[in-house]
């Protein structure tokens, strides 16, 4: 695959052109971190596919299908393509050619936050905008769109614009907050500012993570346990904030009366000796449901989400139900919206009382 980087090219030839209107941002992402972000060479990268198969020229042998077959594939030309940037509207723009060299058609753009930390050719991880030609009906494609590039710890958002309707990113942004017309400048919502660190354990991507198992130990910690999957502590520190996780999984025994599988589960995260995030999932074996359980915090102490889900094994029947600091505007695509009341100082208590029964398991 060849690589080209490229300002322009000749006249004479149509062009897609994309906008990033980057004006939102979320987690760990600050204002000189985006500054330094913006102040770099912004590239994407695009992808043209040959048009017509030469032998040597446009297309390569290759063996293909199950029985490994020789057959003539499409050539591929990456071409590195960089941006103007304004710095104060946050916007970048490309201007990509739809063809070159004649017989390569344009396929598809990808593009990633540079990140200003390291070589100016690296790209944060994450959220990678994709933008592919499709086939799709007008009526699914969105010429404007929102938009998120970064990493599940921090990034930017903002709105999306491509010129030409035969290309497409169908990239789900689940934090953009519904409204009637959901035209842009859209508003997205708020999270917690780490809170890209309290899911899947990702605490452990600080480079001073620890690490501390208590597996064997939790099956005698347990009651009615059968097996316990994991049951660690995970701690770390990061802008002078202490952070704890714990995450317990394991199955409960069954019984005559029900039997569901017994998930029990907890994933608790302390900043600070302070609980800002919680998720509980625990079947009752008397009735067979299986309640879903979720809170978090901003730093402020706000509640950001409430939500109890429950789930009737014997039926097979789903029910959502959340608060958040929005209700009761709802958020766009989540089930449940709003169903819950705004938690009680009371409702808030229990769950820290129960979330520090189960800490103390970790230090008996």
């Amino acid at each position: 695959m060849a690589i080209l980087l490229i300002n322009g090219c000749s006249n004479n030839q149509d062009h897609v052109d994309i906008q990033l209107d980057l004006y939102s941002s979320y987690g760990t992402m600050t204002q000189q971190k985006k500054n330094a972000i913006l102040s770099e060479t912004q590239i994407a990268q695009a992808n043209y596919k040959s048009t017509v198969v030469i032998p040597g020229i446009t297309g390569s042998l290759e063996r293909c299908g199950f029985l490994r077959l020789p057959c003539l594939t499409n050539d591929v030309i990456t071409q590195e393509i960089k941006a103007t940037i304004n710095p104060q509207t946050h916007s970048i723009s490309f201007k990509i050619p739809e063809h070159i060299k004649w017989l390569y058609k344009l396929e598809s753009i990808t593009y990633s936050l540079p990140n200003p930390d390291q070589k100016s050719s690296d790209s944060l991880p994450g959220h990678q905008l994709e933008i592919r030609r499709t086939d799709a009906l007008d009526i699914y494609i969105r010429q404007q769109q929102a938009v998120s590039v970064g990493t599940a710890y921090g990034g930017l958002q903002g709105t999306l614009t491509i010129s030409s309707k035969d290309f497409a990113e169908f990239q789900y942004v689940p934090d953009v907050i519904a409204s009637d017309n959901q035209k842009p400048p859209y508003h997205f919502v708020r999270h917690h500012r780490y809170a890209g660190y309290m899911d899947n354990a990702n605490i452990r991507t600080i480079p001073n993570a620890q690490t501390f198992d208590y597996t064997e130990k939790f099956v005698k910690i347990i009651p009615n346990i059968e097996t316990v999957y994991e049951a660690k502590k995970y701690t770390a520190e990061l802008d002078h904030q202490f952070f704890e996780n714990y995450v317990i999984r394991a199955k409960l025994k069954e019984n005559e009366t029900c039997k569901a599988y017994g998930d029990f589960e907890y994933n608790l995260f302390y900043i600070n000796q302070k609980l800002v995030n919680l998720k509980t999932v625990i079947t009752d074996m008397q009735d067979c449901k299986t309640h879903y359980r979720s809170f978090s915090r901003f730093e402020n102490d706000q509640i950001e989400h409430y939500g109890h889900d429950i789930n009737d094994n014997k039926t097979n029947q789903f029910s959502y139900a959340e608060w958040n600091y929005l209700c009761p505007k709802k958020i766009e695509s989540r089930l449940g919206n709003c169903e819950l009341k705004k938690p009680s100082t009371k409702d808030i208590d229990d769950l820290e009382k129960n979330a520090r029964q189960v800490k103390q398991w970790f230090s008996t």
